[in-house]
This record gives C-alpha cells, structure tokens and sequence, in this order.
C-alpha cells in the first residue's frame, strides 16, 4: 500500500472571477515565450491555493474549459521553481471518469508493445529509434506500426508505446488518429480494442486535444478517451507538438523510473521532467507530456 496525500483541484474549487478569467486564458497562454506569463498564471490559479496542497504527494487536476490547454506542471513560483518541483500531478476530465479509472487501475509492467513509425513509412524523425529503445528497457523487439497489429495485438501487453504523428486536428473528433506505417487509426478504431493495458504512453503531436468531457454515460472522445475507453486506467499524452529528441529521452527515464517504483506512474513522470529539465530548461521541451487517469 502507498501512502500519497493526494489532493484535487477542480473548476468547483475556483472562485467565479477566475471562472470568468479562464474566458481570457487563450489570450495570454503563450507558454513559448516569456516565462513572466507561468509567473502570473501560478499567482492566479496556485497561490489561492497554496496552504492547501503544500504537503501532497499527489496533485490531481480536473482542468476546466481552456484550462485543458493549460500545463499545470510548468507554472512558475517567484523562486524561479515549478509546480511539478513541489508535486507531482495527474489529470483527468471529471470525477466521474476518475473513479472509472481508479476502479480498474493496474500496475503491471512486465511486456510492452512499442511501436514507432520510420521516418521513411511517413513518421517522425526517430520515432522507430524510440520504439527500440522503448522496447530494449522491456527486453523484447518493437512490433511493425500497422494498423491491425495495433488493433489485433497492442491490447495484450502492460504498456503501450505508440511513436508517430498523431492526427487530431479535424473539427470532427471520429477522424481524430495517428498515422501509422499503412493509414490512419482513428479513435473509433482505437475504443474497439480489447485493451488490458496498465498504461498506454501517446509519443506523438498534439494527442491531448480532442473533445475531454464526458457525456452522460461517459463516452470520452479524442484519443485519451478512446484508450480509456478501450480500457487503460492510465493515459499519457501530449500538449503541443512534440520534440523528438526530448520525447525520446523523456520516455526512457520515465520507464527506468516507473521500474523502480511500479506504484505511482505520476511520480516517474514528475521524476522525467525534473530530469529533461536540468538538460532543457524550457517547458517547452519538457512540460508537454501530462498523465491522464489513474495514477
């Protein structure tokens, strides 16, 4: 059993002018550029708030609205530290599909499915390179990026490891995917898998957007609530496009991470950042991945 002091920070907890700031937010969200702005939004949204989640383990985060685009883990404090220096957190949509996830959370890590999409199939640069170093931690081979061995067999593994360019810019989220070697896998695609997973790592562009409201019988769209869907307690996903090199480096010290304390998936990511971070200062290069789910 771990003991975490875990705390939850959702639109219910935020007073009503802040209601009326995240209405602002896509104005002065430009976390690219000058850290002034992470300043500013953890004195508006953290400081509120700071006595009572300074002794947690454990942040979770039900973002609300534009809130969704926003990453927690790289606000800044005044003593030039982050959030994720004091916690680690972890996100999820509502309630509601929190304790879904919580209700079948697993933490098995034993076989991976890692499978990256070459540079010369149409993937990122590095990608399959990913996959292999992905799958050298879990001692076995990545599998071919194809559309029926992710569908047909992904599902069977503990973790899953996709490396390629997500596709979730249609207006329309069922043609929401990722484009592996052979097409598109679209989420719909994706729901339909008999996923047994405990954690499901999405190393590609932009694979947090997507509609992450519930409905009323929780039908999650996008591509984290197609793995939830399917099956997976726990989902990681990116914020914007991705750099691969970091995506990379990220992955491996998460998984070594995650091996040493198989219990808490939060705190390997929080651990990867810290590290990405001391290599790469800008949140940029290390604040996009974000865990969706059970921790």
């Amino acid at each position: 059993m771990v003991n975490l002091q875990v705390g939850i920070l959702s639109r219910y907890w935020m007073p009503h002018h802040l209601r009326a700031f995240q209405d602002k937010l896509p104005e002065i969200l430009d976390f690219f550029l000058p850290t002034d702005k992470l300043r500013y939004l953890y004195h508006v949204l953290i400081e509120p708030i700071e006595k009572h989640i300074h002794n947690l383990s454990l942040l979770y985060i039900i973002p609300h609205a534009s809130l969704q685009d926003l990453p927690f883990q790289a606000l800044r404090k005044e003593d030039e530290n982050y959030l994720i220096d004091d916690v680690a957190i972890a996100y999820a949509p509502s309630l509601a599909v929190l304790r879904h996830c919580r209700d079948h959370a697993r933490s098995n890590y034993q076989t991976c499915f890692a499978a990256g999409v070459s540079e010369e199939q149409g993937g990122p640069k590095l990608a399959s390179d990913e996959a292999v170093s992905v799958a050298n931690i879990f001692h076995t081979q990545p599998f071919p990026a194809t559309r029926d061995v992710v569908r047909q067999q992904a599902g069977q593994f503990d973790v899953i490891h996709l490396s390629c360019h997500g596709d979730s810019h249609s207006a329309i989220t069922s043609f929401q995917g990722f484009k592996l070697a052979d097409g598109t896998l679209y989420q719909n695609e994706i729901a339909g898998i008999d996923c047994r997973s405990s954690l499901v790592f999405l190393s590609a562009c932009n694979t947090a957007d997507g509609d992450l409201i519930p409905g009323q019988d929780m039908p999650m769209t996008g591509l984290i609530g197609a793995f939830i869907r399917a099956g997976s307690p726990s989902v990681i996903a990116s914020l914007w496009e991705v750099d691969i090199k970091s995506a990379r480096s990220m992955a491996s010290a998460f998984y070594n991470a995650l091996k040493n304390n198989p219990a808490n998936k939060a705190e390997a990511l929080r651990q990867s950042q810290i590290e990405l971070k001391s290599q790469k200062k800008h949140p940029f290069f290390w604040a996009s991945f974000s865990l969706w789910g059970s921790y």
